[in-house]
């Protein structure tokens, strides 16, 4: 019986240890395992990182493409209205994880606010400026047609004239037709048409189209 015993505690310990030989085994497998995942892990940590550093990169040179655009075509309107050499600056910063831009206008070194530039006159052809960029930078462009309601009326009348003539280059350049509603006479002089309205009993009405060959008759 004690032979018989001591083999039997001799078989339990046997299975015993090679459950723990076993239990060891698949520790060992699964530590193999987690190595592996955090091997992986790191390097998606690494391939993240450099894609995240490549975004970057390509938002700071987009903003760069884009504020150069933006700056260059609205200092170009700037300068083809006021006698003073204004330069429109755009600068791009991150707050609160989201970029936002700053927009000032430059003078003899100076940079101003640019509702503190001449009145609203700057702000007028800087926000015309703005319009014509946004439309140029689409992707699917509209059609090529704006409507603008007196986007000029803060603009001193001793520049509508000149502002006439902005508009008439901006509209043969860009191929884009400009529907202006004015009553600066000065820049409706600049139209290659004009349609005349009036209200009669609250109601708008076409009263006189004026185009070249009215002019000739004149």
């Amino acid at each position: 019986m004690a032979s018989l015993s001591i083999a039997e505690e001799s078989s339990a310990i046997s299975r015993r240890y090679h459950y723990l030989m076993g239990q060891r085994d698949a520790a060992k497998d699964r530590v193999r395992d987690l190595k592996d995942k955090l091997q992986g892990l790191e390097e998606k940590a690494i391939l993240i990182g450099k894609a995240q550093a490549l975004v970057q990169l390509v938002a700071q040179e987009t903003q760069e493409e884009l504020r150069y655009k933006i700056a260059g075509l609205v200092t170009l309107a700037l300068r083809a209205v006021f006698p003073d050499p204004y330069t429109f600056i755009v600068r791009f910063t991150q707050k609160r994880g989201r970029t936002e831009a700053e927009m000032l206008v430059e003078r003899e070194g100076l940079e101003i606010d640019p509702y503190e530039a001449s009145g609203g006159g700057v702000v007028d052809v800087i926000a015309f400026a703005l319009r014509l960029c946004l439309w140029r930078l689409k992707a699917r462009r509209t059609e090529a047609l704006m409507i603008l309601d007196e986007p000029f009326r803060f603009v001193s009348r001793d520049l509508q004239a000149r502002v006439g003539k902005m508009v008439s280059d901006v509209s043969r350049k860009l191929g884009l037709q400009l529907i202006i509603v004015s009553h600066e006479e000065e820049l409706i002089d600049a139209a290659d048409k004009v349609f005349r309205i009036k209200m009669r009993e609250g109601i708008s009405e076409v009263v006189s189209p004026v185009d070249e060959a009215e002019g000739e008759k004149d």
